[in-house]
């Protein structure tokens, strides 16, 4: 099982706090939790992480990526801490990282 370290916090990692309304981007439907609360952040390694936080309801998805020309591009993903495959994410999880990317490079 891949894992990758944790956020590097106090190191002068930079942190995102962002709230996303699943909702209002078209994903009201069951299955999916209606709004989630993601962080972005940088771990030791210089990886990009973002951390979708549904509540007890759902699972959390953690996804491991990179920056390559203003765009977040995944290269692992967790649910519930357990790896799983990228072509796997729900289309809500791809959202996420969406609106983590246009937060980040302020679009």
């Amino acid at each position: 099982m891949a894992q990758s370290e944790r956020p590097a916090h106090g190191s002068g990692a930079q942190t995102i706090e962002i709230s996303v309304d699943l909702v209002a981007h078209g994903h009201d439907r069951d299955g999916v939790p209606r709004r989630v609360d993601v962080l972005v952040s940088t771990d030791a390694n210089g990886t990009l992480q973002v951390e979708a936080r549904t509540g007890e309801q759902f699972d959390d998805y953690r996804i491991d990526a990179r920056v390559k020309l203003r765009n977040i591009e995944p290269r692992r993903a967790f649910r519930g801490g357990v790896g799983v495959d990228l072509d796997e994410l729900p289309a809500w999880v791809e959202t996420i990282v969406d609106r983590a990317e246009a937060r980040v490079f302020g679009e």
